[in-house]
Formats: structure tokens, C-alpha cells, sequence
């Protein structure tokens, strides 16, 4: 922590609760250009599988992680005998966890349902995918046992969120270079992603000022990270779509790609 008196102000607890809604509203709502577009084009060439098998393994933690601080009194009591101030989860956090686990799994249902062409997971995104599964079912047995605080394990399930958040975009973003193309991958998706992470290390801000106290920032690493992760993702996207691989505007690539055109063109 550091010096400050706690302000505690009431506009500022305002300003925090805005800000939060703002941030939900615009990472929640990131999921579904994606799904509408895959579900548009009938098609879900272009999207990374390892994107989504990475993906889908860290919302699993990161909602375990928020559902754990916001409803076991346990990790509670554990996270007060190390930290001054209050429980570092918001709601917000633990709903927006959920909606992005249950629109991860809506999005890898199409990839059975629509055309894939010859796309299929590596087998690195595989194999580290169950290297994180055997972790999370260790450091559980661990915390059952007592050889660690079921807070280590919350912990533990953030750090793995935060090292998918590190890689999940990695072969997304080799994808695109391979395609010379961002067919497929939903801009749409990326502003609104790149939007929720400005806004969700202003509320962090906003609480850490309000509180006179750091313990927003280093009591929830997880949430610090992704809000850094995803701005500097995003804007690399972003030079990928606009810069790098900008979409062909003449009228028979236009109908062959008329499902991301028209989609994206309403996004841009």
C-alpha cells in the first residue's frame, strides 16, 4: 500500500461503478461479432482453433477465480490476513467471466457446425492446454490436502488466465500473417475488446485512488494484466486489418467474402 488517507468518495465510487459498466458492456458484447459472423458466413475459415482451445481454458479459471473470491468465505478470510482493503473481484468481474465462458463455448460449438476447411488445433496448443488442466487439477488436490491455501489455488488459476491472455493470440495473429488476410477473424471483436481493456485499467485506477491503496492493482494481478494484454493485442490487430491485410473493395472478392464485407464494413 502507500500513503494516501483512503478518500472513499462518493463520486468517485460512482465514477468506479460507471466505469465498470462500461468496461462489462464493451468485453462482453466483444464475443459476439465473432459468433454472428461465423454464423453469417456459414464458415468459420479464418479463426484460429488454438485461439479458441486457449481460450476457453482460460475463462474456466477466470471464472472459478472471481465465482471463488466473491462466494467462499474461505478465500475471503485468507485474502484479509495478507491484504488491507476490500476483496479485489467485482461483480462485474465474475458476470463477465461467465458470459465470456458460455460465448466461448457457443463459438468452438460452430466450429462443428460450419464449414472449417482444413483447420484443426495444433497439436502445441494441445498439448500446453492439457498441461494447464493436469496444473489446475494438482494445485487443487494440493489445496483439498492442505499443502496449499485454497487462496494459492485462486491465485494459481489466475496466473494460468493470464498466461493464456500472454499466448492465446499469438496464432491468431500468425494465422492472419500465413492468410496475408483478417477474413474470417471479426474486427468488430477487436474494437470492442481493445475498448473494455482501456476502460477496466481506468477503473482500477479510479478504485486504487479511491481506496489510498495499491491492493486493487497487486490483489488482482490478473485483471491488471488483461487490461495491458489486451490494449497491446488489440492494437496489433488492428494494424493487421487496416494496415497489413486491408480487404480488397473490388465487386467479386466483395461477393465471395460477402458475409465478413458486409459485417465488417458495419464494424469499421
Amino acid at each position: 500500500t502507500y500513503g494516501p488517507t483512503p478518500m472513499h468518495s462518493k463520486s468517485l465510487e460512482v465514477l468506479s461503478h460507471v466505469l465498470g459498466a462500461v468496461y462489462f458492456t464493451s468485453w462482453s458484447l466483444s464475443f459476439y461479432p465473432q459468433a454472428i459472423l461465423n454464423w453469417r458466413r456459414k464458415s468459420v475459415t479464418g479463426l484460429s482453433f488454438d485461439f479458441l482451445i486457449l481460450n476457453v481454458t482460460g475463462y474456466v479459471c477466470y471464472s472459478t477465480y472471481t465465482l471463488a473470491f466473491l462466494l467462499s468465505r474461505r478465500v475471503q478470510a485468507e485474502y484479509h490476513a495478507g491484504h488491507t482493503g476490500p476483496i479485489p473481484v467485482d461483480p462485474s468481474d465474475a458476470a463477465f467471466a461467465v458470459h465470456g465462458l458460455l460465448l466461448t463455448l457457443i463459438t468452438i460449438s460452430q466450429c462443428f457446425m460450419y464449414d472449417r476447411g482444413d483447420q484443426l488445433p495444433s497439436r502445441i496448443s494441445v498439448a500446453l492446454a492439457a498441461c494447464m488442466w493436469l496444473s489446475i487439477i494438482g494445485t487443487c488436490v494440493a489445496a483439498a490436502f492442505g499443502g496449499l491455501t485454497w487462496l494459492d489455488f485462486v491465485y494459481w488459476l489466475s496466473y494460468l488466465k493470464l498466461a493464456v491472455t500472454l499466448c492465446k493470440y499469438i496464432p491468431q495473429a500468425y494465422l492472419n500473417y500465413q492468410r496475408k488476410s483478417t477474413v474470417g477473424w471479426s474486427i468488430g471483436n477487436v474494437l470492442l475488446d481493445l475498448n473494455g481493456g482501456f476502460w477496466s485499467f481506468a477503473q482500477q485506477g479510479v478504485d486504487a485512488i479511491d481506496d489510498g491503496s495499491t491492493s486493487v492493482f497487486t490483489g488482482n494481478v490478473v485483471k491488471l494484466g488483461l487490461s495491458i494484454l489486451t490494449v497491446c493485442f488489440d492494437s496489433f490487430f488492428i494494424v493487421q486489418h487496416y494496415c497489413l491485410y486491408p480487404q480488397p473493395q473490388d465487386k467479386a472478392t466483395k461477393h465471395l467474402i460477402s458475409g465478413q464485407s458486409d459485417l465488417e464494413e458495419g464494424d469499421d
